[in-house]
């Protein structure tokens, strides 16, 4: 008969108590097991250690993330957010970006398009936006993404992703009209931006916004004629090109005179003679020819002549 300490006991190890140790201390049994392995003590496993969760907001608003990583993880949102998940995102957008960090730009224009197309805010989009366009200390560009989204958000233009108020829609598109008629904006690209965007929205938008394609076409006409002489050359080039868009009446007769005027800057009377290939007529021949030979202005005349040339009579204004 042996002896075994057993839970601090002395035991006569027996056939009996062998078949009893096995039964109730499977861990010490005898049976097949070196003596080692009967007296080692047990050792509880340690907790599995899982890797710290970061959600997708956080990542987000993480720099030291690649822009990739960020944009992806704007896209993984999930189908809800809270007011708190919304109202952190558009406190990122609010943040300027910081040093080296320019595709922090492309991370925030991808936050507004998700924003929009998936209706992930739609009881604020609106205001929201408005508030970025409006504050002067919001980044410029950032701006500029704003007015775009937002003049997409209330035009219709998406049926499944748009402002359903129609008093909020109108109260945004005379907010927008202001900021792209504003003096102050006239040295900023929020004055072309915003008024692409609005064109856009009475081209392509619902039947309420396309009944507000005089307004927009005015608006270009006044910007382009700047008579107070506010504007920038780029927002009144982009006014040019919009006013042709919108087929604002007596736009080829200004084209001509801003065409021919040497006190305008170089790229509006470029840019006046590019658009009389579109909204020209075949009386305005002449005219470019006479620029054909100009070496500033030959290219855009050569352009505006073929269209002119080309176009069937029936069509030539």
């Amino acid at each position: 008969m042996k002896t075994k300490w057993i839970g601090g006991l002395l035991v006569a190890v027996t056939a009996t108590t062998t078949w009893w140790i096995s039964r109730h201390f499977p861990e010490r049994s005898t049976v097949n097991a070196p003596a080692a392995a009967v007296l080692s003590p047990v050792v509880a496993p340690e907790p599995e250690r899982k890797p710290r969760f970061v959600g997708q907001i956080e990542q987000i608003e993480d720099p030291g993330l690649h822009w990739e990583q960020r944009i992806q993880a704007v896209r993984s949102l999930p189908g809800k957010l809270g007011e708190a998940s919304v109202e952190r995102l558009f406190e990122f957008l609010k943040q300027p970006p910081a040093s080296g960090q320019e595709n922090w730009y492309l991370v925030c224009n991808e936050i507004m398009e998700v924003l929009r197309k998936r209706n992930l805010a739609s009881g604020v989009y609106t205001h929201k936006h408005l508030e970025l366009i409006q504050s002067s200390g919001s980044d410029p560009m950032i701006r500029d993404y704003a007015a775009q989204h937002l003049a997409q958000w209330i035009s219709g233009i998406d049926p499944q992703a748009r402002e359903t108020n129609p008093e909020v829609a109108k109260d945004a598109f005379a907010s927008l009209y202001e900021e792209a008629a504003k003096p102050a904006n006239a040295q900023l690209t929020l004055t072309g931006t915003t008024l692409n965007a609005l064109t856009d929205a009475v081209m392509n938008g619902d039947e309420a916004m396309r009944e507000r394609k005089g307004e927009v076409a005015k608006l270009a006409l006044e910007i382009l004629q700047d008579r107070e002489g506010a504007a920038s050359s780029v927002n009144r080039s982009t006014a040019l090109q919009a006013a042709a868009r919108l087929d604002a009446s007596g736009l080829n007769e200004l084209c001509r005179q801003l065409a021919a005027d040497a006190n305008q800057p170089p790229d509006v009377r470029l840019s006046s003679i590019a658009a009389l290939g579109q909204v020209g007529g075949s009386e305005d021949i002449a005219f470019l020819r006479a620029y054909a030979q100009d070496p500033t202005f030959k290219f855009a005349a050569a352009a505006a002549l073929s269209r002119l040339e080309q176009a069937p009579a029936a069509s030539v204004r």
